[in-house]
């Protein structure tokens, strides 16, 4: 994740009381509409920690640190490593 979000740590998450604020820095592949894929991000960060962790979410902040373009993605597959984080 810091490699693609611009070498900065990729989460951080603030607890207050049984709230969770959530910060998240990622990269988005060119050609892939940065808006659409920040929107997805938020909603399934949200659902996925009230789900498996069971707190409530307040804020879910995702900031795009970085586009990339594709070729190093298959790059990164090449190399063996997960394409996704």
């Amino acid at each position: 994740m810091g490699l693609l979000a611009g070498g900065e740590e990729g989460v951080q998450i603030a607890i207050r009381g049984a709230v969770a604020d959530v910060e998240l820095r990622i990269a988005v592949v060119l050609g892939y509409s940065v808006h659409q894929v920040a929107q997805v991000v938020q909603r399934r960060a949200r659902e996925d920690l009230e789900t498996m962790v069971g707190i409530r979410v307040g804020r879910v902040d995702v900031h795009v640190r970085n586009v990339i373009p594709p070729e190093e993605i298959l790059m990164l597959d090449e190399r063996g490593e997960d394409a996704e984080r």
